[in-house]
């Protein structure tokens, strides 16, 4: 934000001192102006948009077993290991064909 002009910094060793600028105050002023752009949707991991994809499909989706796409193994095991997968749920991705996979959320 210095940098940038909104914010000024002084001080040494343990004692810093940082003010807003009036440009700054600007930027962090809630979106009362509607000329303003939306803020920003935070981001979803892959992880979580598989499990969020799974569980707003019932519990079960078929993805494409595409070798050149995504690895949904991975990606199931990536949910596991990062604590993604919902409180008594398990994640599995079972290969059905050579066309689809089916990831389903089980308990």
């Amino acid at each position: 934000m210095r940098s940038l002009g909104r914010s000024g910094c002084r001080g040494s060793r343990g004692s810093w001192e940082a003010k807003l600028t009036a440009a700054g105050r600007e930027h962090l002023e809630p979106q009362r102006n509607p000329g303003r752009p939306a803020p920003r949707q935070a981001n979803v991991s892959v992880t979580e948009e598989l499990i969020g994809s799974v569980i707003g499909a019932g519990g079960a989706i078929r993805v494409p077993n595409d070798p050149g796409g995504v690895d949904y193994d991975k990606r199931a095991t990536a949910a596991r290991r990062h604590g993604k997968v919902p409180v008594g749920k398990e994640l599995i991705v079972r290969g059905s064909s050579r066309v689809s996979s089916r990831s389903a959320l089980t308990t």
